[in-house]
């Protein structure tokens, strides 16, 4: 089947053997743009991470509950680096539900990181429900911080958060650095304890009084053994155990997020102001984004951010030390006093 542009051989109860023998063949097919292969059991991907850096036209790869280990992990994306390397398409890779970070998770980290620095393809990653602890998730993060082409990635499920800015936040543990307890960050997505049963073979506790399991539960159980694969668990299964504050995603791709510019004009009246910040709704106004002043047409500060579709965007602008609003512009009074951190600069010491 030279032509053959689509496969979906989820749930067929392929092994590690049959995904070899398949990928040898799958060589034979060079327009093939899309591989689901969800719910099976792919084994060591040697094979498919070969067949991976050859192809040039395959541009999506599902592997969704496929019990895969960080070591396997790693060398799929040894193959998808290649991939990148020589001009491929790989664009889109599913691997949530594999639960690889409690085993060898740190080696999958950088092999992942390696793709993100050089790939200019990656649009879309789901690294979802993986158990992988605060370190890989830094090392996943360092590897995305200056790439400007994956527009999705989904990390509930791990030891981390994706903030509106599509910056990774590993999670900072209770106990963890100075060794005092602090207040745990808002995690959702959390593993719910049916599933880290399935993806580390340990009972999860319950946390602050409910019956769900934290991420840290998966990250401090043993190598789940060969006997216990997720091979049993459906789409539906998978869906039922997510939290539903995983719908409010920052997958700029799956939530249809957009550019949106923020412009502050200089006034004749008025001195050029030294620094410009645009403070936004979308994170409770506490990051600030820097303005500059435009190279051409009228004199203004302009920048712009990523925003979910549809989105009641608020915004306040910092303008040297005083927090205004952009004149012009609509005022909404909000519903509780939100405190805002002024910002200082090069050009702005103090406030």
């Amino acid at each position: 089947l030279p032509s053959l542009r689509s496969l979906d051989l989820s749930s067929a109860g392929l092994t590690g053997a049959a995904v070899a023998a398949l990928c040898g063949a799958l060589a034979n097919c060079p327009f093939m743009l899309r591989l689901e292969m969800k719910h099976n059991n792919a084994g060591d991907c040697k094979a498919l991470g070969a067949l991976v850096a050859e192809h040039r036209h395959l541009t999506r790869l599902g592997l969704t509950g496929n019990n895969l280990t960080g070591r396997a992990v790693a060398t799929l994306f040894e193959g998808v680096l290649s991939n990148s390397r020589s001009g491929g398409r790989v664009a889109d890779i599913d691997l949530a539900w594999n639960g690889f970070g409690s085993g060898d998770g740190q080696l999958a980290a950088a092999s992942i990181a390696a793709v993100l620095r050089e790939s200019v393809c990656l649009y879309h990653l789901d690294l979802s429900y993986n158990c992988l602890n605060p370190a890989a998730c830094a090392a996943i993060g360092e590897g995305l911080r200056d790439n400007h082409h994956l527009y999705g990635l989904h990390l509930v499920g791990n030891a981390a958060t994706v903030d509106a800015d599509g910056f990774v936040q590993p999670l900072q543990l209770a106990g963890a650095g100075s060794g005092q307890a602090g207040q745990r960050p808002l995690f959702s997505g959390e593993v719910l304890s049916s599933t880290a049963n399935c993806l580390a073979s340990k009972q999860a506790s319950a946390l602050h009084g409910r019956a769900r399991g934290s991420c840290s539960d998966c990250h401090a159980a043993s190598t789940r053994p060969p006997s216990t694969p997720c091979d049993d668990l459906t789409d539906e299964d998978m869906l039922r155990e997510r939290d539903v504050l995983e719908q409010q995603s920052t997958c700029w791709a799956c939530e249809g997020w957009s550019r949106v510019e923020f412009e502050w004009p200089v006034v004749d009246d008025e001195p050029c102001p030294k620094a410009v910040w645009a403070l936004t709704s979308i994170d409770g106004f506490r990051s600030g984004l820097r303005l500059h002043l435009a190279k051409e047409g009228a004199p203004r500060f302009v920048g712009a951010r990523m925003a979910p579709g549809g989105c009641a965007l608020q915004v306040v602008f910092q303008v040297d030390s005083a927090v205004r609003v952009a004149p012009g512009m609509k005022v909404e009074q909000l519903g509780n006093p939100v405190d805002v951190a002024l910002r200082t600069c090069e050009e702005l010491p103090e406030l």
